[in-house]
């Protein structure tokens, strides 16, 4: 298909990034689905301060030549911005599942010879791909499976994201704040959280029903199947009772983990009326590790 259409490389208006994206959805036939959380940016501001956090999050690596990996292509927008924003020499793979989306992207940002597009599922690309880099414009419906296999992949080392601004409330929240919980734990073990930029609903299109937060994640540590997989039962398990005492869950996910015998070790790192929303990061990495060893 010859494109009708292409992305320029000007992307500093909001009236040419509105008419772009009307022309591009209607060339190729694309309905943007709620369900997936498909919303385009229309916004010169939310595509300035993604590209600036991802050049700082490319810098922060300190090596040079990528690759790097998008997840969600979209209409190809935020990628060619993200390829101007890495400079020349550094590959930049982007992944897409939707065929119409993938045409359009491939079409409109085919001249950019860095770019390398991918039609294939992102999810199962973040858990096999071995980049220090990713970044995604996050369709709503894969946000938190997305960060958990961040955290599993040891690869990557850097991630920029574009995701709910509650998304964002629960990744950065404190023990024993309203937004904390399993995930905020998972995050902040593995991860420096940065909260980069706060977007409302007009700056993409169409207009989704809450804010976007564009957040960067530096990994601190590597995640360890053995202990780090206990951990993420153990959470689901304690998070889902995260307003009683943290002795009696702690007690009751054990064992119901098979990891019975460790109880009474357990309970000696929690002070006496903690609440399981209290528990931070390093506390509940400590009480997996004693019931990994447990279970064996």
């Amino acid at each position: 298909m010859t494109p009708v259409t292409v992305v320029p490389r000007d992307l500093e208006s909001r009236g040419r990034l509105i008419a772009l994206t009307r022309a591009l959805l209607r060339e190729y036939g694309v309905r943007p689905s709620r369900k997936r959380g498909q919303n385009f940016t229309i916004s010169p501001r939310y595509i300035a301060s993604f590209s600036r956090a991802l050049r700082d999050a490319y810098a922060r690596l300190r090596v040079r030549g990528g690759p790097v990996l998008e997840i969600g292509t979209g209409l190809g927008v935020l990628t060619l911005a993200a390829s101007r924003a890495l400079g020349g020499g550094v590959t930049l793979v982007t992944v897409e599942l939707d065929r119409r989306l993938f045409e359009a992207s491939s079409h409109a940002v085919g001249y950019v010879d860095e770019i390398v597009f991918v039609k294939a599922d992102g999810m199962e690309a973040a858990r096999r791909a071995c980049m220090p880099l990713l970044f995604s414009n996050t369709p709503f419906s894969i946000t938190s499976p997305l960060i958990v296999e961040l955290a599993r992949n040891n690869c990557f080392r850097e991630a920029v994201l574009g995701v709910q601004r509650e998304v964002a409330d629960r990744l950065t929240a404190s023990p024993g704040g309203e937004d904390y919980g399993r995930l905020s734990v998972v995050a902040q073990l593995f991860f420096r959280v940065e909260r980069v930029s706060n977007h409302p609903p007009r700056d993409f299109w169409p207009p989704p029903e809450v804010s976007v937060s564009i957040v960067t994640l530096s990994r601190t540590k590597p995640y360890e199947p053995g202990v780090h997989g206990f951990l993420e039962e153990l959470t689901a398990c304690l998070f889902s009772q995260r307003n009683r005492l943290a002795e009696k869950v702690v007690e009751r996910c054990l064992k119901s983990l098979g990891a019975g015998e460790c109880v009474g070790d357990a309970k000696r790192l929690l002070r006496p009326g903690t609440r399981v929303r209290s528990l931070g990061p390093e506390v509940v990495e400590e009480i997996a590790e004693r019931g990994a060893r447990c279970r064996g």
